[in-house]
């Protein structure tokens, strides 16, 4: 399936594949539009396209699109999709509207694992990494659905580790960015890490996109507890990879902390996150936690969450207090899970 599904391919690996004496550059430029600008699902759809490289392409290749299985929509907006992919598999990803900008957030793997113990995405296990196409495809079946002419962030932040993922991370981004495709920026993109250390600076180097580390505790023996990537890349190693990224000027990276009741909401806490990252060009996104019926965690009270942003504000670190988007739907940070008796249809 994937080996001769066009949307995998890159404009300079579909020349490869497609051009000849009598397929100049121009018409590889074209059936690439067809793919990732107008989203083309058949190559009968490709009207500018000469008959006979229709009839060749529709001989020697495919254009595969996972299926929309479900998809609920919260009281606040947010859209959650269930697609489900060619071996039967499914995945979840999330649509986030916002009076100046909208979001999706993509899955990069079905599962994962990494067994954080505050997600829900972890117990499902790992099964496999997805395909480029079934990545991008995530935002092109999204948008076809809502009918949106353009989608202004995106963030890896879904279902899976990305830097487990990392070449067909980077292919999928290289597919949004290209200026034949989507012509997404990469400033637009954010890539979400647990801290697969050994992937970080590939990434950045092959992308230019944004990168968020998903911290979550200031002490190795808390860390190694709810995040068990911790004993691979303890807190120290990761604060050393973020001190020496090749960042443009002005880009920062954004530590993700979920603040958990009684976990890592103390004061103490927040004092040791400002000491960690006295030498990081970094931001914070305080994440108050996601509530679920399946995991017994809970966000703090309105009062201990404050006093942690404050305390990071009045250290001059800039913080962020994410809002809680689709939690009536699980659609929000650390929720999704596929079950087997999920049902296709659609919630409005």
């Amino acid at each position: 399936m994937e080996n001769n599904n066009l949307l995998n391919f890159s404009l300079e690996e579909l020349g490869g594949l497609i051009s000849g004496e009598k397929t100049e550059n121009y018409r590889v430029k074209q059936v690439f539009r067809w793919l990732h600008q107008k989203l083309a699902t058949d190559f009968s759809e490709m009207s500018d396209l000469g008959k006979a490289l229709r009839e060749d392409l529709q001989k020697r290749f495919v254009i595969f699109y996972p299926t929309i299985q479900k998809i609920q929509k919260s009281k606040d907006g947010t859209h959650k999709f269930l697609f489900r992919l060619h071996d039967g598999h499914s995945i979840e990803a999330v649509y986030i509207p916002e009076k100046k900008r909208n979001t999706v957030c993509l899955s990069s793997q079905v599962g994962c694992a990494l067994g954080c113990t505050f997600c829900l995405t972890a117990q499902m296990g790992f099964l496999r990494n997805l395909e480029p196409y079934e990545i991008i495809t995530q935002l092109y079946l999204i948008k076809k659905e809502l009918r949106l002419p353009r989608i202004s962030n995106i963030v890896f932040m879904g279902m899976g580790e990305p830097l487990l993922n990392h070449k067909n991370v980077i292919q999928a981004i290289k597919l949004l960015v290209s200026d034949f495709g989507q012509g997404v920026s990469s400033r637009r993109i954010t890539v979400s890490t647990a801290g697969v250390v050994k992937n970080i600076e590939p990434l950045l180097t092959e992308t230019k996109v944004s990168i968020a580390l998903s911290l979550n505790a200031t002490k190795d023996s808390l860390r190694d507890t709810i995040m068990p990537i911790n004993k691979k890349y303890p807190i120290q190693m990761l604060i050393e990879t973020l001190q020496n990224l090749p960042l443009p000027k002005r880009r920062r990276v954004t530590i993700e902390y979920v603040l958990i009741k009684d976990v890592n909401d103390t004061l103490e806490d927040a004092q040791r996150l400002v000491r960690l990252l006295s030498k990081v060009r970094a931001k914070v996104n305080l994440i108050p936690y996601n509530e679920n019926p399946y995991i017994s965690m809970n966000a703090p009270h309105l009062k201990r969450i404050d006093e942690f942003h404050s305390y990071l504000i009045e250290k001059h670190i800039t913080t962020m207090i994410r809002k809680q988007r689709g939690l009536d739907i699980l659609g929000a940070c650390g929720q999704l899970r596929v079950t087997e008796n999920q049902k296709v249809g659609t919630d409005s």
